[in-house]
């Protein structure tokens, strides 16, 4: 029993218990060796896909398995079971930046780069948010063929799943930061 228990419902404790039944199988027998080595099999994604860990907090209509915060929360407290920060921190790391393609993203979009996530079919790297290093901006470029270009400039530190990514997105902001008044 966790010491918020009083707090979540039976839901929240499935999908923990669910994730923490996985990271011991799983993970925990691994574990010294994944960290060891700095890296986890790539077999591992589609195996929480299939434990239905991929994708807690994303809409089924997406191919997630749905709920909010406090299931991500609760598939996080259940994946440390596993003893790894690393293999935790990398299986739930479509959970940084893959909302705003949930959101933003059309159907060809969700089709193309979300489910195959949620499926654990492709990896899909996180950079964390601009507060975190990102400085890129973007901007059309008037000077090429057709005047519709984007030039991007930049660097990003801090990328979770990178080294193992089948594709990329990238945050640019294309418009200068409102300033306060």
């Amino acid at each position: 029993m966790g010491f918020h228990d009083n707090l979540i419902d039976a839901t929240h404790r499935q999908i923990r218990d669910t994730a923490k039944r996985f990271a011991l199988d799983a993970i925990a027998p691994h574990a010294d060796a994944w960290e060891e080595a700095g890296e986890f099999p790539r077999d591992l994604y589609p195996r929480a896909a299939a434990a239905g860990i991929l994708g807690v907090g994303f809409p089924e209509a997406v191919g997630g398995s749905g709920g909010g915060p406090m299931a991500c929360v609760m598939a996080i407290e259940g994946l440390m079971a596993g003893r790894s920060t690393g293999v935790a921190v990398g299986l739930g790391s479509a959970g940084i930046a893959m909302p705003a393609l949930v959101q933003a993203g059309d159907a060809a979009q969700i089709d193309r780069f979300v489910r195959p996530v949620m499926a654990g079919e492709k990896i899909r790297p996180s950079p964390s948010p601009a507060r975190h290093g990102q400085r890129c901006r973007g901007g059309l470029d008037t000077r090429g063929a057709h005047g519709d270009d984007y030039v991007v400039t930049g660097a990003k530190m801090f990328i979770t799943s990178g080294v193992r990514a089948d594709f990329l997105t990238t945050l640019v902001r294309t418009a200068p930061t409102p300033t306060a008044a």
